[in-house]
């Protein structure tokens, strides 16, 4: 036992007595760099599948859910707001997967826009602070987004509009079935039996409009003299004339 454990120790002093093995020249670097560039690239290029292939999974269950639920009058609703359910619960885990997705993103950009680029098109203003910060994300690795974030673009570049055509399929299938006594039945039916309700209230409190215009068109009939009540109209020089004094005639 004596023995296996002084050589576990000269074995771990030597390996600290060893030199770290990183790059001293110029082209050691660029190969390191090249290498290390790939892998991120890869990290983020798979990141990116599972981001695609979540937003493939909530398109298929809103494309299945809306042919079960329009393909029948008969179809409950409820399918529908199941299917947001669903979309819901994907939407959450795709915003979990773009927050590790955007960490080797902004790595990748990093070294792409302050290495690459100078390479290609050298600029004065450059320099060389990025390399401190993809070190300090290596050394301290953090999400750079928070989860609200991450949802609500996720939300407004695919799953909105999910939403929406969700959201449309319900009103038009609630729109369409009617139950017996003529009221619409649904989230959407209820809105539109209340507004029919406040507008019939709101009828019944004014005076009816065939009353109205009942009520003015006797007011003018009143109003209106009988064709054998008409005046002759005298004229005013006429009765100026009739109103003159004339001479005494002379015989």
């Amino acid at each position: 036992m004596k023995m296996e454990q002084d050589r576990t120790l000269s074995a771990r002093e030597g390996e600290g007595a060893r030199p770290l093995l990183l790059p001293r020249t110029p082209i050691e670097v660029t190969n390191a760099l090249c290498h290390y560039y790939r892998g991120e690239l890869g990290r983020m290029t798979s990141w990116r599948d599972r981001i695609d292939r979540t937003s493939n999974w909530a398109i298929t269950v809103v494309a299945a859910l809306l042919s079960v639920s329009l393909s029948t009058p008969t179809s409950h609703h409820g399918v529908l707001l199941f299917g947001m359910m669903l979309v819901t619960l994907l939407l959450m885990i795709e915003a979990r997967r773009y927050r590790f997705f955007d960490i080797y993103r902004a790595r990748v950009r990093q070294i792409e826009r302050c290495y690459f680029a100078e390479i290609l098109a050298p600029e004065a203003e450059a320099g060389g602070e990025w390399a401190v910060v993809v070190a300090s994300s290596l050394r301290k690795p953090r999400f750079l987004l928070s989860y609200q974030e991450a949802m609500h673009r996720r939300l407004k570049r695919n799953y909105g509009w999910m939403y929406f055509i969700l959201l449309l399929a319900l009103v038009s299938e609630d729109l369409d079935a009617e139950t017996a006594d003529g009221r619409h039945a649904g989230v959407a039916g209820a809105v539109m039996d209340l507004c029919h309700r406040q507008c019939r209230t709101r009828a019944g409190s004014r005076p009816c409009g065939d009353r109205n215009r009942h009520r003015i068109l006797s007011r003018h009939a009143r109003l209106r003299p009988s064709p054998g009540s008409r005046r002759r109209r005298i004229r005013p020089w006429r009765g100026a004339c009739l109103m003159r004094p004339t001479a005494p005639r002379v015989f």
